[in-house]
C-alpha cells in the first residue's frame, strides 16, 4: 500500500474524542475496505514451551500433521537436533541455521514461505533471543564499551519485531518451541518456576501457548480456543490435538468430538500433580 505523506490537520480530526492539535495524520492512497471475517482464513499461531527433553519437537510435528499441513517446514537453530526426529511418522523438510540472528530467522521464513510450505515450525525460537548472534549477544556486541546500551536496544529492536511480524503474516501453520529453564527467584524458600528463554511479551502474537513437562503433558497459559480454555491440561499433545484446533479454525465446534484425555477446570490440577 502506497503513502502519501503527511498532512497537517491543525486539530484532532476524531470529533468528540480528546487529542492534542496539530494532530499528524497519513492518508492511505488505496481506499480501506470491510470484508467479512472468517475463521477458516486464519492459520494457527501455536508456542510450545518446556524444559529440553520434554518433547517440544516431537509434539510440533504430530500438531502439524493433525492441522493437516501437506508440507511441513522446520527451521533447526540448535544443530540439526530436529534430524533425530527424521523417519518417524512425520516427514518434513529441514534449514539448519549457521547462526541465530533475528535476520537469518526472518530469511528462513521468507524461503519456507516462497516454497510453499504450509506448516512451518520454528525450532527453536529461544537461540533468537540468546544464541549465538542471538539478540542479547548482538546488544553486547554492539554496546562494548559504550553507555548508551538504550540506543543500541532501538537500532535493534525492528530486527526482533520484524521476525515476529513475518510470524503472523506467514500463508500457513506456524508452531514456535521455546526452551523453558527455572527461574531466578530471590526468595529461596519460594519454589523456582519454570519460565520461557525468550524477551517479556513475546507470546502476544501466538493464538496458544503451552508448558509441556517431563510426562509430556501440556498445561495451556494461553488459549483462544473455547474448548481449550486456559488451565486445561493435554496429555501428549499430538494429531488429535492439532486436529481439535484446525476444527476450530474451520468455524466448527471442536468441543463435538473432544477426546476424554483432556481434562479443563478443577480436575487439570489434579493431572498436573497426579492426584
Amino acid at each position: 500500500m502506497e503513502l502519501l505523506g503527511d498532512c497537517d490537520l491543525g486539530a484532532n480530526p476524531w470529533p468528540g474524542i480528546d487529542g492534542p492539535r496539530g494532530f499528524r495524520h497519513t492518508y492511505a492512497h488505496m481506499p480501506i475496505s470491510f470484508v467479512p471475517a472468517l475463521r477458516a482464513q486464519s492459520h494457527a499461531r501455536i508456542a510450545l514451551v518446556g524444559p529440553p527433553g520434554s518433547g517440544k519437537t516431537y509434539s510440533a510435528l504430530r500438531i502439524a500433521q493433525g492441522l493437516g499441513c501437506q508440507r511441513i517446514a522446520l527451521i533447526d537453530s540448535e544443530r540439526k537436533k530436529s534430524l533425530k526426529q527424521s523417519g518417524k511418522s512425520v516427514a518434513f523438510n529441514v534449514a539448519v541455521l549457521e547462526n541465530h540472528a533475528p535476520r537469518t530467522y526472518c530469511e528462513a521464513l521468507e524461503a519456507a514461505a516462497k516454497a510453499g510450505f504450509d506448516g512451518l515450525i520454528i525450532d527453536s525460537l529461544s537461540d533468537e533471543w540468546e544464541g549465538d548472534g542471538g539478540m542479547l549477544s548482538k546488544v553486547e556486541e554492539k554496546s562494548g564499551d559504550s553507555s548508551d546500551e538504550r540506543g543500541v536496544w532501538r537500532k535493534l529492536n525492528p530486527e526482533h519485531t520484524h521476525l515476529f511480524d513475518l510470524i503472523l503474516q506467514y500463508p500457513g501453520h506456524v508452531i514456535g518451541t521455546v526452551r523453558a529453564r527455572k527461574a531466578r527467584e530471590p526468595d529461596r524458600r519460594k519454589p523456582k518456576e519454570l519460565e520461557p528463554l525468550q524477551r517479556e511479551g513475546w507470546d502476544y502474537q501466538f493464538d496458544l501457548v503451552g508448558m509441556l513437562d517431563f510426562e509430556h503433558r501440556l498445561t495451556l497459559s494461553k488459549s483462544c480456543v473455547e474448548a481449550l480454555p486456559r488451565g486445561s491440561v493435554v496429555p501428549q499433545p499430538g494429531v488429535d490435538f492439532g486436529r481439535r484446533f484446525a476444527a476450530w479454525l474451520r468455524g466448527g465446534d471442536a468441543r463435538a468430538s473432544e477426546p476424554s484425555n483432556v481434562v479443563n477446570g478443577v480436575a487439570a490440577a489434579a493431572v498436573a500433580t497426579g492426584d
